[in-house]
């Protein structure tokens, strides 16, 4: 994860849970989909 993303991912982690979740998953929805694959599969 680059500098930009990892500012941006505690940024919205410290605004309101799902919304930011949602916002994060859009925009980076390859990284967060295969992270949510390496977690739970």
């Amino acid at each position: 994860m680059n500098k930009l993303s990892l500012v941006l991912c505690q940024r919205n982690k410290r605004q309101s849970g799902r919304n930011s979740f949602i916002q994060r998953s859009q925009n980076n929805n390859a990284q967060a989909h295969g992270y949510l694959h390496s977690v739970y599969d």
